[in-house]
């Protein structure tokens, strides 16, 4: 984990502050939350990640302490064994 992580910096406008974004490199593992899990899917609910976990069909989050997160190379493995 010794990845920096870049900055991207839009330009602001009239009376607007710098926004500072960060740029997360692909290959880099991030954890998501079942929010971001939804979006990254391609926009599908956050009911339809827990019914395909019931199911089987997705791999099981993580839980650390009392938050469930999915690494996201576990998803783009499971994404890649579905083609």
């Amino acid at each position: 984990m010794g990845e920096e992580v870049q900055e991207r910096r839009e330009a602001p406008t009239a009376n607007e502050p710098t926004v500072t974004a960060p740029i997360i490199p692909p290959t880099h593992s991030i954890l998501l939350n079942v929010q971001q899990l939804a979006v990254y899917l391609g926009g599908i609910s956050d009911r339809k990640v827990w019914s395909l976990v019931s199911a089987g069909k997705l791999p099981k989050p993580k839980k650390i302490d009392r938050l469930t997160r999915w690494r996201r190379s576990d998803i783009d493995q499971w994404v890649a064994s579905m083609h």
